[in-house]
């Protein structure tokens, strides 16, 4: 029986072992994860102000999630989250608002009158359309191209990149417009927006994210796969053409490995053994795009939306926890307000202090929505992920699920999936990467 290793058990790591587990009763599947709990980064805490459950942070997902959904599927937690029938967000400028709907139409037809819809100058709709028709031609020019001067290419409208483009690839790909590789604003359109309708709807988790892989450590125990909480690898090295993997307490040996570790820790992994190799050279530079979420107590909730995008702001979301999330009443009683702000590619952010960022969020609350003029803030929590995404960028090098070393395999959002850095991102990479250690097995 060929054993085997998953390092790192995030998102990337818990699809790799459950694919190995699913397709194949003939392995011994080991995951290792140094916190106590699988998810990586996908984690809640409890606020201990409030003792209301928060995310590390506030998560905007799309139907066309393939293989994370998939992945919630088989731990059973779908309804755990909401999925709208149809993409449907409501903009908010200091000026005015606007709505992107799509059920006008069924299909693509449906996407398209929903541009049109929008609150833009007739030539930034015309322009919109024309983009669009040549995109579903296959008539875009756009290799070696930033999403920005694809844009500028194709004359969209200052108000549409205003209004839908910059908020859409700032969620997307937690960078700016002219950061953004135009081969991802592609691909990421390809199975979103111009896809099935169903793609393009969005989802946001109803509980903490630690709620909806729950059962991930019940479902892959019952698939035969070991796990290993709490268990940091400190030596990693080769011997007889085995992997070995040493931790504080045990020694392991494995036929084969999948990384999936962010770039920083398999670059600690590798340094030892491995320094001589392509893929520890290649993986030492990254730079990252920090995101942050807010979240904000008040005691009242003049929020009436669900979410809302915003435009002319810092700020790119606005979700009403009250009303996306299910709290016990006593929370809800004590704090009748919970809203979270979300801020992708915050560099400015997180240069300022907590109260310099609660002076300017509150700022823009008061503008967008004027009840919040009388809202109490009761209490806050900043969280800054100031390593959320690497930073992917037209030159940024991006490894393949082989890592050049014989036998140790490649996950996690930062690979190279063709997608930007997202749970998607992981999910499929941790597939790809089961997938190809399968057919390397069998073979």
């Amino acid at each position: 029986m060929k054993k085997i290793a998953v390092i790192g058990g995030g998102v990337a790591g818990i699809k790799a072992a459950l694919e190995l587990a699913k397709a194949s009763e003939e392995l011994e599947i080991h995951l290792f994860e140094l916190r106590s709990q699988l998810g990586g980064r996908m984690y809640s805490l409890v606020d201990k102000t409030t003792g209301e459950e928060i995310d590390n942070g506030q998560h905007l997902m799309i139907g066309a999630y393939d293989y994370f959904l998939e992945m919630v599927r088989d731990f059973k937690s779908e309804d755990k989250l909401f999925i709208q029938k149809s993409l449907r967000v409501d903009f908010l400028s200091k000026k005015s608002s606007t709505m992107l709907k799509t059920d006008y139409l069924p299909g693509r037809a449906g996407m398209l009158m929903g541009f049109l819809m929008l609150d833009v100058g007739f030539v930034s709709k015309i322009r919109a359309m024309s983009f669009f028709v040549k995109f579903m031609m296959d008539k875009l020019s756009w290799r070696d191209k930033t999403a920005e001067q694809l844009l500028r290419e194709h004359k969209q409208g200052e108000d549409l990149i205003d209004i839908f483009w910059r908020p859409f690839i700032l969620a997307v790909f937690n960078a700016q417009p002219e950061q953004v590789p135009a081969k991802l604003l592609i691909a990421v359109l390809k199975r979103t927006i111009l896809a099935n309708p169903d793609n393009s709807r969005l989802i946001v988790p109803k509980t903490g994210l630690s709620k909806l892989i729950n059962s991930a450590e019940k479902v892959l125990k019952q698939k035969g796969v070991k796990l290993h909480p709490g268990e940091s690898i400190s030596s990693f090295g080769k011997e007889n053409n085995e992997f070995v993997l040493r931790s504080k307490e045990s020694e392991f040996r494995f036929d084969k490995v999948i990384s999936a570790l962010a770039p920083d820790a398999l670059s600690k992994l590798l340094k030892t053994n491995f320094s001589d190799s392509n893929i520890y050279n290649k993986i030492q530079d990254y730079s990252h795009s920090p995101i942050s979420s807010i979240y904000m107590w008040f005691d009242r909730n003049f929020m009436k939306e669900s979410f809302v995008g915003v435009t002319d702001s810092p700020i790119q979301w606005i979700f009403n926890r009250r009303k996306l999330i299910d709290t016990p009443p006593e929370i809800q009683k004590s704090y009748p307000g919970h809203i979270t702000l979300t801020i992708s590619a915050s560099d400015e952010i997180v240069k300022l202090s907590k109260d310099e960022i609660i002076d300017l969020l509150m700022k823009e609350l008061k503008e967008y929505f004027p009840e919040a003029e009388n809202a109490k803030l009761l209490h806050y929590k900043i969280l800054n992920a100031k390593k959320a995404t690497i930073l992917i960028e037209t030159d940024t090098f991006r490894p393949g699920v082989d890592s050049g070393i014989e036998g140790l395999y490649l996950a996690g959002d930062w690979t190279d999936t063709g997608l930007p850095a997202t749970l998607e991102g992981a999910a499929q990479s941790g597939a790809i990467a089961a997938k190809t250690l399968l057919k390397s097995t069998n073979s």
